[in-house]
C-alpha cells in the first residue's frame, strides 16, 4: 500500500473531487469542506430535530457532549483500486470535537461523506459554512476492487433513518456535568460514611451498656449465690430433732423468696442455670426432710409436743 503524493492528487484531482479547488490540495492529502447540510442533537424543539440545510456565511453550533451529523460540500469518487483514509483537523480535536463516524472511504465509493462528530469539550464548537475541517489521504491498492459498490451505502443526504440512529435527548453528557454528579455522589457518600461513623459509635455503646448490665448481674447473682450457700449450711446441718412443720413451711417460704428473684433477672446465662440447680437440690432436701417427716410420726409428734411445751426444743434452722 503507497500513499499519493501532492503531485499526484493534483493530477487526478478533478476525477476525484467535485468541485476540485487546486488550493485544497495540502502536503500528501487533500481538504474537504463542510457541506451545506447538517444535524445536530439536543435541540429542544421537535421542529428542529431534523436536518436542515446550512446557507452561505451561516455556521452551525455544537453543544458540550451533542452529536452532529456532517455532510461535505464535495462528491468523492475513488477508483476500485484505491482507498481513502479521512480524519480531523487538529483545531478542532484540541477543542474537544471527535470523529466518530469511521476513518476510511471504501474503494469504489462514489458520493458525499458523512462525518458524525461528537462534541467532548466544555463549550459549543462552531463550524461555519464552507470550512476546511476533514481531511482525506489516498492509498493505492495492490489489487483492484472487483465487487461493484452497494447503491444503498451510498450517502444521497441526511435523512430519517440516519437521524434515527441517534437518541435524541436534551440532557447534555458533558465532563463538567459527569463532574457535577461525580461530586453529588460524593457527598451522599461522604454522609452515609458519617451515618456509618454514627451506627458504630452508638453499636460500640451499646455495647459497653451491655457489658455494664451483664456485670450488674453477675453482682445480683453473686448475690444470690451467697444467700442460697446460707440456706444451704442451714438446711444441711445435723437434724439433732426433727424441725416442725412451721420450719418447713420457713424454708419453702426462702426457697420462693429465691425463685421470684430469679424470675426478675431477664438473663439466660450459664450462672442462672446454676442457681437452678441449686434451688433443685433445696427441693431434693425438702422432700428428704418430708420423708423423714413421714417415716418418724411418733418422734415429729413428740417434738411437736415438746416445742408447744418448751419452744427452746427445737434447733434454730
Amino acid at each position: 500500500m503507497t500513499f499519493w503524493s501532492n503531485e499526484k492528487i493534483k493530477n487526478h484531482g478533478p476525477k476525484l473531487f467535485e468541485p476540485y479547488i487546486p488550493e485544497n490540495v495540502d502536503y500528501s492529502g487533500y481538504k474537504l469542506r463542510v457541506g451545506s447540510q447538517v444535524f445536530v442533537t439536543g435541540e429542544k424543539k421537535p421542529s428542529k430535530r431534523q436536518s436542515y440545510l446550512l446557507e452561505e456565511n451561516s455556521h452551525l453550533s455544537i453543544p458540550p457532549g451533542q452529536f452532529a451529523i456532517i455532510q461535505t460540500e464535495e462528491k468523492v469518487t475513488m477508483p476500485k483500486n484505491v482507498m481513502g483514509f479521512i480524519s480531523m483537523s487538529s483545531g478542532k480535536k484540541l477543542s474537544g470535537l471527535i470523529n466518530v463516524s469511521g476513518f476510511h472511504v471504501d474503494p469504489g465509493y462514489s458520493g458525499r461523506l458523512l462525518f458524525s462528530a461528537f462534541n467532548a469539550g466544555p463549550n459549543a464548537i462552531t463550524i461555519d459554512r464552507f470550512e476546511e475541517i476533514f481531511s482525506i489521504w489516498l492509498a493505492d491498492l495492490s489489487d483492484p476492487h472487483t465487487k461493484p459498490y452497494p447503491v444503498d451505502k451510498v450517502n444521497d443526504g441526511i435523512d430519517s433513518n440516519r437521524i434515527s440512529h441517534l437518541k435524541i435527548s436534551e440532557e447534555r453528557i458533558t465532563l463538567p456535568v459527569i463532574s457535577s454528579r461525580v461530586s453529588k455522589l460524593y457527598y451522599v457518600g461522604t454522609g452515609f460514611g458519617a451515618l456509618a461513623a454514627g451506627l458504630i459509635i452508638l453499636g460500640v455503646q451499646l455495647i459497653l451498656g451491655g457489658r455494664a448490665k451483664i456485670a450488674e448481674f453477675e453482682g445480683l447473682i453473686s448475690q444470690y449465690q451467697s444467700e442460697f450457700r446460707q440456706q444451704e449450711v442451714r438446711v444441711t446441718q445435723p437434724i439433732s430433732v426433727i424441725p416442725s412443720e412451721l420450719a418447713i413451711q420457713n424454708i419453702e417460704e426462702a426457697v420462693v423468696n429465691i425463685e421470684e428473684r430469679l424470675a426478675s433477672i431477664e438473663s439466660s446465662t450459664e450462672e442462672i442455670r446454676a442457681l437452678e440447680g441449686e434451688v433443685s437440690i433445696i427441693n431434693q432436701q425438702l422432700s428428704t426432710i418430708n420423708s423423714q417427716i413421714e417415716l418418724q410420726p411418733s418422734a415429729s409428734s413428740e417434738a411437736i409436743e415438746n416445742s408447744d411445751n418448751d419452744p427452746s426444743a427445737l434447733t434454730p434452722l
